[in-house]
């Protein structure tokens, strides 16, 4: 699908290595493989591996692998795996 021709075009870009932008926030979490934070998205108490995070989206006590969550997306409290978050969604149990 288009999301997975979009992961592997960040991995053959960053190589396997996480990327961080300046402006975003990293607290208590762990990031592996070709997982990029944009700019001004904040990540607390996460798990990412091959996830992309742009900007302005939230991440919150989660864990995501080869997920993709979009511009202002907020996703809480949930395990996702090969997903897509459309922009100004929100993820949580409630």
């Amino acid at each position: 699908g288009e999301a997975v021709a979009y992961l592997d075009a960040v991995d053959w870009k960053l190589g396997g290595e996480p990327q961080v932008a300046d402006s975003a926030t990293i607290e208590n979490s762990d990031l592996s493989g070709s997982t990029h934070v944009m700019d001004g998205a904040t990540v607390t108490d996460a798990t990412l591996t091959n996830t992309l995070v742009f900007p302005d989206a939230t991440i919150e006590s989660s864990e995501l692998d080869e997920t993709i969550v979009d511009e202002k997306a907020t996703v809480s409290d949930t395990d996702l795996t090969e997903s897509l978050i459309g922009s100004y969604s929100v993820v949580s149990p409630e």
